[in-house]
């Protein structure tokens, strides 16, 4: 057996390599397909208590055919779809994409009409003190809100009576 090599052959491996190459330079580095799917699963239990394709499909105004497609990956997902699937969940689109969606420690879900609403009045504040003293005042009041006697403020003491009764003040 000879492992004569010639020009030509070298020539020829060298234009398959090349072809080979180009060929991948234009194929995706990862199948975001998968990822996509765990993504939505993961919202879906956190919003509708369990995978449902049917709500899914309802409340992206998508087919019930095209979410059967997206769960068994067998369907490109174009801009829009991806757009109408993130505002069921009030994510970005792509956050539906990044494969840490459900592992973020920051993230735990959409935020509610609620939490949104006070974000966007705060950001319509000028910047600085008064958007800064306004977010403290909610955080404050969340605090609150969420209850007990570790949250509460301490109270003033209450105005001692005096014991001259012409020294009195109405409280």
């Amino acid at each position: 057996m000879s492992t004569k090599h010639t020009a030509k052959d070298t020539k020829s491996k060298i234009g398959s390599l090349e072809s080979t190459l180009e060929s991948e330079r234009h194929m995706p580095a990862h199948n975001s397909k998968p990822v996509l799917w765990g993504n939505l699963t993961t919202l879906m239990h956190q919003q509708f208590g369990g995978e449902n394709l049917n709500r899914l499909a309802r409340e992206a105004k998508l087919s019930p055919a095209t979410a059967s497609r997206i769960k068994a990956m067998e369907t490109s997902v174009g801009i829009d779809v991806l757009d109408q699937l993130a505002t069921v969940f009030g994510v970005e689109p792509w956050q539906l994409l990044h494969p840490d969606l459900g592992k973020s420690a920051n993230f735990s879900g959409a935020a509610s009409p609620l939490a949104m609403d006070l974000a966007r009045q705060l950001d319509g504040l000028p910047a600085g003190d008064q958007q800064e003293r306004a977010f403290m005042l909610a955080s404050q009041l969340m605090l609150l809100a969420n209850g007990g006697a570790d949250s509460m403020p301490e109270r003033a003491p209450a105005p001692i009576a005096s014991q001259d009764p012409t020294k009195q003040t109405p409280l």
